[in-house]
């Protein structure tokens, strides 16, 4: 686990994140740009689909990620497949306001599919990469 001082600057530093996401969602980025950097990741990057009520494709097949987090900001549940269409019945399920991390494993190359409860459905998703 690494444990870390952030500052301001470092927090500002980051790619893609502006003054919309609180202390918390800027210390969870640091973390993760943390773990990615110890899992040989360099680069931080930060997408922001919205899922709705069909199967969509969320983030391309990446051979060189490293690491990902999906955070739900949706009031709705949203599914999560690796690799093949999400579906309601038995893909991963993110509560509303919560979060899945995928550490450095063979499913992070995958593209990841999702579906949502409802329409208009937002998810923020940061990966690492070389």
């Amino acid at each position: 686990m690494t444990i870390f001082n952030e500052s301001n600057e470092r927090i500002a530093a980051l790619p893609g994140l502006n003054t919309d996401y609180g202390a918390k969602e800027a210390r969870q980025a640091l973390a993760f740009q943390d773990i990615g950097a110890g899992a040989g990741g360099t680069n931080l990057a930060k997408f922001t689909p919205i899922v709705g009520v069909s199967s969509s494709s969320i983030l391309a097949a990446g051979p060189e990620r490293t690491s990902v987090i999906i955070q739900n900001l949706s009031a709705n549940d949203v599914y999560i497949e690796f690799g093949l269409p999400a579906n309601t019945t038995d893909s991963l399920k993110i509560l509303p306001d919560e979060k899945l991390t995928v550490p450095s494993s063979l499913m992070v190359t995958e593209e990841i599919f999702a579906i949502a409860s409802g329409a208009g459905s937002q998810l923020v998703i940061y990966t690492t990469g070389v």
